[in-house]
């Protein structure tokens, strides 16, 4: 029983190290996606708290 269990770790692991690798990938690139939205966004909101400190008709 455990031989084969020690067999299934080994034939499953390369595979789960790939996953895990892609993963770890997907999620430095979303971290980065989620930083250059929350900069395009604080962007667009202090372009819009500037616009809305004018006067109207300014």
């Amino acid at each position: 029983m455990a031989r084969n269990l020690e067999l299934d770790v080994t034939v499953v692991h390369p595979a789960a190290s790939i996953n895990r690798i892609r993963a770890e990938m997907d999620h430095a690139w979303h971290v980065s996606w989620m930083m250059e939205t929350r900069r395009v966004c604080l962007f667009s909101l202090c372009h819009t708290a500037t616009l809305r400190r004018l006067p109207p008709g300014a």
